[in-house]
């Protein structure tokens, strides 16, 4: 395993990388032309290695090691080069794979965004005035997918042994599926299973920020900054009125649904328009290594019967018809989570209240009552699929079997076809009453 590391580094290190992965900022930068002396910093973290913790960023030493920005053994130049951004994240650009900024709270983890090759990141705080609304103390970032799981049960003590004997896995079997992730890192970081999966990321020294922020030289690449910031907050510019309209359509047909369950709807809508974070089948290596760790739980785990289908977040694609995401009531990742009615109630009993007030509210907005048909959720209420999930029948027929989840899921039907022979876990902790998110069968949603 390759360790976490820095450097110092110019724009014309970086060029062609940025070429491929965000061109049109590298052309406004090419046009800049900007110096040696506007120095870049280049840092690869491994998969799991913490990148900001509460909200304090951390950095590599030459040993490999990590460690915060305010620790005595980063070197003067650094932290001079970063301290436009205080104790924080720097911005910059990701050029290899993903991070996960997510939100730790007593008992669950919030995941909040997921970035990719050419995301420019940590400019919300950068472009604000100050005082800054952006809190910055509540995130923190992995390398690769913080909140990624097996779909599988990977709890079995005696299968779990195996581990601990071949790869030193110290951890207990995972209680949850957010527990996954210690023993995930714990395998990738064994230097038996050879796994160079990286995260890297260019930061900017203040040097840059300051003409970006000053240099009316440097509008251009300013306003390409703006534009970026802009365009990924246009949901929580007038998320106040998506609000109202949800208010308004349980006022007009006299809904009083289990706060827990409205707030859960409101999740739902933010999922489907791409600026909440759903779940989705990994794939490809972009936010962990997969095959890495398909092969461990395969042939040291010896996992048995079933496909070593695995699940990271991810934004559903509004526009573009890609791979459907999922939302599990078994995970619930809602930013607001009012506490669930005291009234005893079965998941599938809550999956299909959860239908109903869903179908409510995108009935109201295609018949027009609500003024918002002209909008981006005017668009959901008719180009995009919810359907419900659960293992168990449901006696009025309204809710899908999981075995059925196959059909309509791309990215499932691939993972699965790599293990012929083995099964799809239907009755994974997860899929136990999910909802699905998928564009309809007429294709692209466009603008």
């Amino acid at each position: 395993m390759e360790k976490a590391s820095i450097k110092k580094i110019t724009w014309k290190d970086i060029h062609h990388k940025v070429q491929e992965i965000n061109p049109t900022l590298a052309k406004t930068v090419d046009a800049l032309n900007p110096g040696d002396d506007f120095a870049l910093y280049k840092a690869s973290y491994p998969y799991g290695s913490v990148i900001v913790e509460n909200g304090i960023f951390h950095l590599p030493l030459a040993n490999g090691t990590l460690v915060p920005i305010t620790d005595a053994s980063i070197s003067k130049q650094i932290k001079a080069d970063f301290e436009y951004a205080g104790h924080g994240i720097p911005s910059g650009i990701v050029l290899q794979n993903s991070y996960e900024l997510f939100i730790n709270t007593k008992d669950r983890i919030l995941p909040i965004l997921i970035t990719r090759p050419g995301s420019i990141i940590a400019l919300w705080k950068q472009l604000e005035a100050v005082p800054t609304f952006h809190p910055v103390k509540i995130f923190s970032i992995t390398a690769g997918a913080r909140c990624a799981f097996m779909l599988p049960n990977i709890s079995d003590l005696s299968l779990h042994k195996n581990l601990k004997r071949d790869l030193n896995i110290r951890q207990a079997p995972p209680k949850n599926l957010l527990d996954q992730w210690e023993i995930f890192k714990s395998i990738t970081n064994h230097p038996e299973v050879k796994c160079n999966w990286m995260t890297e990321i260019v930061f900017f020294s203040g040097k840059w920020m300051e003409k970006i922020k000053t240099d009316s030289a440097w509008q251009s690449l300013y306003l390409i900054l703006l534009q970026n910031v802009w365009d990924s907050c246009a949901y929580e510019r007038n998320q106040m009125f998506y609000e109202f309209a949800v208010s308004c359509a349980q006022a007009n047909r006299n809904l009083k649904p289990n706060p827990y369950l409205s707030d859960t709807l409101r999740h739902l809508l933010m999922v489907g328009l791409g600026t909440g974070i759903g779940f989705g089948i990994a794939t490809n290596e972009d936010l962990l290594p997969l095959s890495t760790l398909q092969t461990v739980y395969l042939e040291c785990y010896g996992l048995r019967k079933y496909a070593p289908t695995m699940m990271h977040p991810m934004h559903f694609s509004f526009f573009d018809a890609k791979n459907p995401v999922y939302y599990s009531l078994s995970l619930p990742t809602t930013l607001a989570f009012s506490p669930k009615s005291r009234k005893i109630s079965s998941t599938l009993h809550n999956l299909s209240e959860l239908k109903y007030i869903l179908t409510v509210f995108l009935d109201e907005v295609r018949r027009g009552r609500l003024k918002i048909e002209d909008t981006v959720l005017g668009k959901l209420a008719t180009h995009i699929n919810f359907d419900f999930y659960h293992n168990k029948n449901d006696r009025h027929g309204e809710i899908k079997s999981t075995h059925e989840m196959i059909q309509g899921d791309p990215a499932l039907l691939h993972s699965l076809n790599q293990y012929k022979g083995r099964e799809f876990a239907e009755s994974g902790a997860f899929i136990r009453g999910c909802i699905r998110i998928s564009h309809q069968n007429t294709g692209k949603c466009h603008e």
